[in-house]
């Protein structure tokens, strides 16, 4: 796998995530172990960037940290990798930590416009709030007794 300098934001949509999920699920489909343990080791350094997190300025899930946790979490649990579960669970502790009381949606993003900026405060699923939901609904544990089962609404972005 040829590696490149310089590389984007680390969404979903468009980023490695994306990218290094639909590789992963290819992998398991079609019995190529390579092609799974290079999307884990793509993951892996995705999350290990010295500059993490940078360009993810809006929460949501399409290209916000709420889809690299959910490209994180599902590979996590496919994988039993105990260290992306681990920054899994810190990527959801920092887009919980992002929830704006007093905001309509609680998730308001800060998006460039002509002249300066303007705030986007949105319920919808892919770059509001209803998306941040999901994911973070993923995380939380089932009350004791209940099965853990993964939730199949990411099926529609092909992530499952």
């Amino acid at each position: 796998m040829q590696r490149r300098s310089g590389e984007g934001r680390p969404s979903w949509c468009y980023g490695t995530p994306g990218i290094a999920r639909a590789l992963h699920l290819a992998g398991v489909a079609l019995g190529e172990e390579e092609w799974i343990r290079g999307a884990a080791d793509a993951m892996r350094e995705v999350l290990a960037r010295p500059d993490g997190l940078r360009g993810l300025n809006d929460p949501g899930l399409c290209h916000g940290p709420a889809g690299l946790l959910q490209v994180t979490g599902r590979m996590a649990e496919e994988l039993d990798a105990p260290a992306l579960s681990a920054r899994a669970d810190e990527l959801a502790e920092w887009l919980g930590d992002r929830f704006t009381l007093g905001s309509v949606y609680g998730f308001p993003t800060v998006l460039p416009a002509a002249g300066g900026s303007r705030t986007q405060d949105s319920p919808n699923p892919l770059e509001g709030a209803a998306g941040i939901a999901l994911v973070l609904h993923g995380r939380v544990a089932p009350p004791a007794g209940a099965p853990a089962e993964a939730p199949a609404w990411d099926a529609a972005l092909l992530l499952s």
